[in-house]
């Protein structure tokens, strides 16, 4: 997540957009990020809310 600053090697493998919405996107490997597990928490049930902040975080990366 942009505010985090979580140096855990305790990850967990994200989809940006969700894959009960965008299935299509599953296994799209660009589709993908990972977490700190207390991020990864923070989205159960509210992923969609989190897609253009994780969106933003790729850009800046690839920037």
């Amino acid at each position: 997540m942009p505010d985090c600053n979580s140096d855990s090697r305790n990850i967990a493998a994200h989809h940006i957009y969700p894959k009960r919405n965008f299935p299509n996107l599953q296994f799209d490997i660009n589709n993908g990020i990972t977490l700190c597990k207390k991020c990864h928490e923070k989205t159960y049930g509210k992923e969609m809310q989190f897609v253009n902040a994780l969106v933003r975080v790729i850009q800046t990366m690839s920037d």
